[in-house]
């Protein structure tokens, strides 16, 4: 997002006079190289639109100027949309290969399938093609531009074609359209698309060596390719394994962008777009956050580099020093051939500097790295209130969704009392409820009010779990059912549906409303919730016979198909109302072995998957399960909490405990009274210690979450019931 230095303008030019209308860019494109233009036009001089045309290739390709200045100076540069991608075709003639363009613009409205205009030569399935995308880039945007219409395209070919290839070029092109920016100098792409999986696809490693011949006699700069492109063929290709960010062919760098096509919003910010404002960042900013940096299989690295251009070096400085990471935060700007881009406004903006420090923090949080994500928070909480709040949903995005994350972050850094009451990250909450209970809100405000209610509610009800307090869990409640009304219009019809969310629905919000009876439950007598064989009444839970029809009467659902959280969720909702089917108790005990087998290599399991295998060994009285496989389950995970006998302190290598400051610490602790109550032997994990809840090691920071590490474990009859989550 760094400006080239000789980036020309795409300010608006007059099409060049009438009496050249006969010069399109189809003719145009079946030029050998853009100087063949100014050749044609001394060929012929009374076609005075090759001026015009050469004088657009100047203007839109990296290539000398070629027309001189006192040639006709009355002619301007032919309009080409800013939106526009340049494409490549394989060909076999000499000289290989040809090129055309995509370009895009914001259609008034939206009915019906995209439109896409082929003035020229026609490429068969070009409408198909660009339609399906298209379809993809509103499911992308959706979230924070509800109303967006589909762009309309204009796909020019030399030569009649057919094929995908152009898929990429019109994703990257729409993408620029949706986000109100134009192309850099000399951008070309080539990807397919898969329309059932709906992801970009390689191109045949065949036909690139002809399209990177036309690529570099255009004076194209910069080619984006579908990761996982093979370039086996094409002479003179640089090894791809010594470049970590790109590689460069012949002067033409390559870069390799994801196939789903919710990455790029962030990388046409990056990598494509000239100039783009400070509104076009924080949107694409916003998209990746929902669309790429949520999703678990996303890494913690990967989140790091695409926020890398959005955090400036004295932060980036300043969190090596703060952190125990030093080498993930200069990880964020990879050496390489092609420079690392940094926008210049990117990291002044401070809305795009607390976006990325607020998405990284987030990221850190759920890989259970809690004072990191702490850190992170900071920076973001220091650029807050500078500048005005964007206007719309991207507005409500940084008001309301950010603060409930940082309630998360200090929940799960065991603040569920707010260590700042004048003016702490709760009490912030608290007004921002407030607020808008006395507002006359948006649809999508009325949302957020019932995920900041769900935030609230989760903290007042771990409190009351670990006081014991009556009141406090009648509040917790009330919070979670205040949007009840208007649960099937605000989560499944306007977020579930339209905004495509798909971990905000019904079913999330009655899994929620499942703990709340849980803890109603353990509350009732909490150390002989703590036993595993002790159940109530059903009488004595409240609200119980109102939650009827939660699972049971949701629709039909296959144990193979859930989350880790509906199971945690559905476990206890048998446990609560004792409707037991051994069948289903065996499903999910292998569908949970199955999660546990797909973790990372490195990975151990962690809530929930180890809830829901505590969960099993409550609800199986009869001892109808193999318990054997879910104590070596519940074992393993604690490998890294417990004191390695392996330390040797004395010689300076004690081992590296990188979960000392997570809240998965504390959920350790539950963890162990289970397999303590189980009866499960030390033995199997080689510790010398009296008891798995006197192994685990001690929550070291911050102070909040050593804290809560204590007062959960001062008593041991009261662990299970005083854990959160």
């Amino acid at each position: 997002m760094t400006p080239e230095l000789d980036d020309r303008s795409h300010e608006p030019t007059d099409d060049g006079p009438k009496a050249t209308s006969r010069i399109t860019w189809a003719k145009a494109y079946g030029c050998d190289d853009p100087r063949e233009t100014l050749q044609r036009y001394n060929a012929a001089r009374e076609e005075q639109g090759w001026i015009s045309i050469a004088r657009a290739f100047e203007s839109r390709l990296r290539i000398p100027r070629f027309v001189p200045d006192s040639l006709r100076p009355e002619i301007n540069a032919a309009n080409l949309a800013p939106a526009t991608i340049f494409l490549l075709a394989a060909t076999n003639e000499d000289p290989p290969g040809r090129i055309g363009h995509v370009s895009a613009e914001l259609a008034v409205s939206s009915f019906g399938s995209t439109t896409v205009e082929m003035p020229g030569k026609r490429l068969a399935g070009g409408q198909i093609v660009a339609d399906e995308v298209t379809k993809s880039l509103l499911k992308v945007v959706r979230f924070l531009a509800p109303d967006a219409t589909a762009p309309s395209f204009q796909i020019v070919i030399p030569r009649e074609g057919v094929g995908d290839s152009h898929a990429l070029a019109c994703g990257l092109a729409g993408m620029l359209a949706m986000l109100g920016t134009g192309s850099r100098v000399g951008v070309a792409a080539t990807g397919g698309f898969d329309v059932v999986k709906r992801r970009f696809v390689p191109v045949p490693a065949s036909s690139l060596r002809s399209k990177l011949e036309a690529a570099r006699r255009w004076g194209v700069q910069r080619l984006f390719v579908v990761e996982g492109q093979s370039f086996e063929g094409v002479p003179d290709f640089p090894d791809r394994s010594a470049h970590s960010l790109g590689i460069s062919w012949s002067g033409i760098e390559i870069i390799e962008v994801p196939s789903d096509p919710a990455a790029l919003p962030v990388q046409v910010a990056e990598h494509v777009a000239l100039n783009p404002p400070h509104a076009a960042l924080r949107h694409a900013l916003g998209l990746y956050d929902f669309n790429v940096a949520r999703l678990l299989e996303t890494t913690l690295d990967a989140v790091f580099e695409a926020t890398a251009p959005f955090i400036p070096d004295s932060i980036r400085d300043e969190m090596a020093l703060l952190t125990d990471d030093a080498d993930r935060c200069d990880a964020s700007q990879p050496a390489s051939d092609v420079q690392h881009e940094r926008s210049a406004e990117g990291v002044t903006d401070p809305i795009l500097i607390l976006m990325a420090a607020d998405i990284r923090s987030r990221k850190c949080l759920h890989e259970g790295r809690s004072a990191e994500a702490a850190a992170w928070l900071e920076i973001a909480r220091r650029h807050r209130f500078q500048g005005d709040l964007p206007d719309g949903v991207i507005g409500d995005y940084l008001q309301y969704e950010q603060a409930a994350h940082r309630a998360i972050v200090a929940l799960d850094q065991g603040d569920l009392r707010d260590s700042e009451p004048a003016g702490g990250v709760h009490a912030e909450l608290d007004e921002l409820i407030s607020d808008l209970d006395q507002r006359w809100c948006t649809k999508h405000q009325a949302m957020q009010q019932i995920f900041l209610r769900n935030t609230r509610s989760r903290r007042v009800l771990y409190l009351a779990r670990l006081t014991g307090r009556e009141d406090l869990r009648t509040h917790a409640l009330h919070d979670c059912l205040a949007g009840r009304p208007r649960w099937q219009e605000l989560l499944e019809d306007h977020a579930a549906k339209k905004l495509k969310l798909g971990n905000t629905t019904i079913r999330r919000q009655e899994n929620f409303w499942i703990e709340h009876l849980v803890t109603q439950a353990s509350m009732i007598d909490p150390t002989a919730f703590g036993t595993g064989s002790w159940h109530p009444s059903g009488s004595s839970i409240t609200g119980l016979e109102e939650a009827q029809g939660v699972w049971t009467e949701s629709a039909a659902f296959e144990v193979r198909d859930l989350s880790s959280y509906d199971l945690l969720a559905l476990v206890q909702w048998r446990w609560l109302t004792q409707a037991v089917d051994r069948n289903e108790l065996e499903t999910i005990r292998i569908r949970l072995l199955g999660m546990v087998k797909a973790l990372p290599a490195e990975a151990t399991a962690g809530h929930p998957i180890c809830s829901v295998a505590e969960w099993l060994l409550r609800i199986d009285t009869s001892g109808i399960l193999d318990r054997t496989s879910l104590h070596q389950l519940l074992a393993d995970a604690l490998v890294p909490h417990v004191h390695d006998s392996r330390e040797r302190p004395e010689v300076g290598v004690p081992s590296i405990d990188l979960l000392s400051g997570s809240i998965q610490r504390v959920l350790a602790l539950r963890t162990a009274a289970v397999l303590d109550q189980e009866k499960v032997s030390l033995n199997t994990q080689e510790l010398d210690a009296p008891s798995w809840l006197s192994s685990i090691r001690s929550a070291a920071r911050p102070d909040s979450l050593k804290s809560l590490f204590d007062e959960v474990r001062s008593d041991p009859s009261l662990v299970v019931a005083r854990c959160p989550y």
